[in-house]
């Protein structure tokens, strides 16, 4: 081929190269909002000046709120809010990225789960806004659907972003999912009242269901003892093991409301349970009447007695002199301080509530005497066909005839 012909194809072939170069290029988009994939979603710097936090679905609505440093939940009568859950919603926050920002149309909103005009009792998108210390909006936003993953090579789809939109601004896919925030009370509280183990109960006084008073004691060897029984009667294991283990976890399904504002929730004739630790600390339960479906009234407040102290001498194989028995006083002091003192921090922050237990909850608390202390019944003899008491039995199977 002559030099001159491979000069041609030369060009012939950048001059192809650059049309295909030019007429395949996609034309430079702005990205909505100017939101860019990667970047941070919120425009705020620094969450920890969040200090006002509302939640609503259009169904319900939560205020959360920090004053000196401490979370409460307005709209449930200040009670303490639960701060590891709100410090890990602002951090979820904090971390979403724009995995893909979009324009849509109202008919988009509604496939995205961010058109807050539902009607008909259905809930809406979370609508979330956020407030400086000084009450002035940080930022305003919806939360919708979650976006599914397809399913492929025979595995099932999964949830790989949620759609989230500031203000009136773009459609933002997130590159992460953890669902809506709640928009009610408690979903924002510790429901956990109480987590004492069975061992750690010395001694136990109850008004039953049907109003009937019983305790239980444990003696220096850990057995457990009825405090009132007659000689016919005997301890079930399983009411025993039951009522001890009533509040080795017992959490409490909402609030009621302050205890001066919540009326025809106690009786005369309420149940109560009351349980006393070997650090002294008492644990005393008053239970109403149902409030609602499979819900109770309850009332917890917190005592403390102080425990005996350590015995010296002799007997404990001390010397009352001694440097053990110096330093074994002084820990049962430093313990004993300790104990009531957080029995005071743990009756301040409960005796001011009613709570709402589930009934499953507060079965257990007012398990019945004859669950827990009663009569044996009858063990059933074997028949003997040489013995009067098996003849006997035979002659009334036969009268029956």
């Amino acid at each position: 081929m002559q030099p001159r012909n491979l000069i041609v194809l030369g060009i012939v072939l950048v001059v192809l190269v650059l049309c295909a170069h030019f007429t395949g290029r996609q034309p430079v988009r702005e990205a909505p909002g100017g939101l860019m994939s990667g970047t941070r979603l919120f425009p705020i710097d620094d969450f920890n000046k969040v200090a006002g936090i509302s939640i609503g679905d259009g169904m319900q609505r939560v205020d959360l709120v920090k004053t000196s440093g401490k979370w409460s939940v307005a709209s449930s009568w200040n009670y303490p809010a639960d701060f590891d859950k709100i410090a890990d919603e602002l951090n979820r926050y904090d971390q979403m990225r724009v995995g893909e920002a979009m324009r849509a149309s109202t008919e988009d909103l509604k496939a995205f789960g961010l058109d807050s005009s539902a009607t008909g009792g259905t809930t809406g998108p979370a609508i979330v806004t956020l407030r400086d210390a000084g009450n002035r909006e940080l930022c305003v936003f919806k939360i919708g659907k979650e976006r599914n993953r397809p399913a492929s090579g025979g595995k099932g789809g999964f949830a790989d972003g949620q759609y989230v939109r500031i203000g009136d601004g773009p459609v933002v896919l997130v590159d992460q999912n953890a669902g809506k925030p709640g928009s009610r009370g408690k979903d924002w509280i510790n429901t956990q009242l109480l987590q004492i183990a069975a061992e750690q109960i010395m001694d136990i006084e109850i008004i039953d269901r049907d109003g009937k008073s019983y305790g239980l004691v444990r003696d220096t060897n850990m057995t457990v003892h009825a405090k009132e029984k007659t000689n016919t009667e005997e301890l079930k294991d399983e009411g025993v093991k039951n009522v001890l283990g009533a509040i080795n976890y017992l959490g409490f399904n909402d609030l009621a409301g302050p205890t001066g504002s919540v009326h025809n929730a106690f009786s005369s004739s309420n149940s109560m349970y009351c349980a006393k630790t070997r650090d002294g600390v008492i644990y005393r339960l008053d239970l109403g009447g149902t409030a609602g479906p499979a819900m109770r009234y309850a009332h917890l407040t917190v005592g403390f007695e102080q425990p005996p102290p350590p015995v010296f001498g002799p007997s404990a194989n001390t010397n009352a002199t001694g440097t053990n028995a110096v330093a074994e006083m002084k820990v049962y002091e430093e313990k004993t301080a300790k104990d009531k003192k957080t029995a005071g921090e743990l009756n301040a922050l409960h005796s001011p509530w009613i709570y709402l237990l589930d009934e499953s909850s507060a079965m257990n608390l007012m398990l019945s005497r004859e669950q827990v202390i009663a009569i044996p019944p009858p063990t059933n003899t074997v028949p003997s066909a040489s013995g009067s008491q098996g003849m006997d039995k035979y002659s009334r199977l036969d009268s029956n005839k």
